[in-house]
């Protein structure tokens, strides 16, 4: 009789040392590409940090319009770890603006 070596279990795989490595490196890398861009933002806005972020997509520029005047228009590409959209209509810029006495962050188009 032939046997042939079964699939790992649910059990093993969760007792792997390789994924959970693999994943925290993962997300020490995600962590430092925020971190970057936030301190670019803050760089180029000379604004420490925003109260809130709205994410608008494609149609929503009069939306973005309608909140304020932006006092800093930057293209997302500015930014480390954006890339440019890849979808028509979506305008690939990020936006600050001030409304009352809270600084709001605009990013009009996903990418």
């Amino acid at each position: 009789m032939t046997t042939t070596p079964s699939s790992p279990s649910r059990a093993d795989a969760a007792t792997s040392t390789v994924a959970p490595v693999h994943e925290a490196a993962a997300a020490a890398a995600i962590h430092e590409t925020a971190a970057a861009a936030a301190t670019e933002l803050a760089r180029l806005t000379g604004i420490g940090a925003h109260d809130v972020a709205v994410v608008l997509g494609s149609g929503w520029v009069p939306a973005a319009d309608a909140i304020g005047l932006a006092s800093h228009d930057l293209a997302v590409t500015d930014l480390p770890g954006f890339a440019a959209p890849s979808v028509a209509g979506h305008a690939g810029r990020v936006r600050s603006i001030e409304v009352g006495s809270h600084r709001v962050l605009v990013f009009l188009g996903r990418t």
